[in-house]
């Protein structure tokens, strides 16, 4: 009979290990057969040497969590390309969470500009008047994949009347009022009532509204229209992404590295004042370009988002199902973060990157 290890015993009473594998070909306890190969699909990106550090944020300006993020244990993460706005006077009064500025990255706008046309790409991200542009921080915020990873595309349609006026006005006044027809009888009382005598129905609708018009057709013809309803394109909405995690740093460094994360994100999150005109104005927080990775390559399999806004922010410091501090700082055990944001580009089909269009910013 097997014997339980109780160490094995872990992540909420589930069992992992407790037992000997049952061999798939005898049903007897024993080790697994192997599987094919070939029907293997490993969580590691085979492009990675386990040598190679590269892919391990190890650039400078580079922030995140864990520690080993990045590397061939933890090949996949999600990558937060920061754009503020350039004032001219730098960066540090806007971060104020560090002693060292970090600089711009000329040349470099934010996905939303990108292979636009120029009047488009004047209003989303060129200095129109003098107006600050958002440049790309000497900045990377790295953290893992989210608990849940899902997209949501969504276009507005709407409902709307458009047939009854528009045929009969289609039809014309010589079809309308000859014998015969269902409204033969309702010019003729029209032309009687001296609603539209000058010229039949066409004249019925120039007098009245069009509820008026309905409503007396309804009368004189003992007839309900038929609303003809057409299904019309009104727009598109902005996809939102909710990203989904829960913390727990193994050393007080990795708590420091997520605490510093969390700091600038909510920095980067609210607007700052406008000095210049005595604070009567917002200059615009910071946006992001989100793209998951998988090493040092990005992983084409997910989506990827235009220019975003972080539109909120939710930290629950008692991840651990109520308050458990570490004993050598009073750090929370246990972190759930909750991150929103939202897609500041109208996307339309031409936006979209895929084979036909290796140029498009979101996917």
């Amino acid at each position: 009979m097997a014997t339980i290890n109780p160490q094995s015993i872990i992540d909420g009473g589930r069992d992992f290990n407790i037992r000997e594998a049952l061999n798939v070909n005898t049903g007897e306890l024993g080790q697994f057969a192997p599987e094919p190969q070939e029907q293997i699909f490993s969580q590691i990106p085979e492009d990675i040497d386990p040598g190679d550090t590269s892919s391990n944020f190890s650039w400078e300006g580079a922030v995140w969590f864990p520690d080993d993020l990045g590397s061939q244990s933890n090949a996949y993460y999600v990558k937060f390309e920061v754009f503020m706005l350039d004032t001219g006077k730098g960066t540090l009064s806007v971060r104020g969470d560090s002693d060292k500025e970090v600089s711009f990255v000329e040349g470099e706008g934010p996905r939303m500009a990108r292979n636009t046309g120029q009047a488009e790409g004047q209003l989303r991200n060129k200095s129109v008047l003098g107006s600050p542009v958002m440049k790309k921080l000497n900045e990377i915020i790295a953290l893992p994949m989210p608990d849940t990873i899902v997209t949501d595309h969504a276009t507005m349609w709407s409902k709307a009347e458009g047939g009854l006026v528009s045929g009969m006005l289609a039809m014309g006044d010589e079809f309308l009022n000859s014998p015969g027809t269902v409204f033969e009888s309702a010019a003729k009382a029209a032309k009687a009532m001296s609603l539209g005598a000058a010229s039949g129905i066409s004249g019925l609708l120039e007098q009245l509204d069009l509820e008026g018009t309905k409503t007396n057709l309804k009368l004189l013809t003992r007839r309900a229209a038929n609303p003809r309803n057409e299904f019309l394109f009104d727009g598109v909405n902005n996809r939102s992404f909710n990203f989904q995690w829960k913390f727990i740093p193994r050393t007080e460094t990795e708590a420091k590295k997520l605490r510093n994360i969390l700091e600038k994100m909510k920095l980067y999150m609210y607007p700052e004042l406008d000095q210049s005109t005595s604070g009567n104005f917002y200059l615009f927080p910071a946006m992001f370009d989100i793209t998951f990775m998988r090493g040092a390559q990005e992983n084409e399999w997910l989506y990827r988002t235009s220019t975003c806004a972080l539109t909120n922010m939710i930290i629950n410091y008692t991840g651990a199902g109520q308050w458990i501090a570490t004993d050598n700082n009073g750090a929370p055990f246990a972190w759930e973060v909750t991150l929103q944001f939202t897609e500041a580009e109208f996307l339309h089909r031409n936006r979209f990157k895929n084979l036909n269009n290796p140029d498009g910013v979101a996917r």
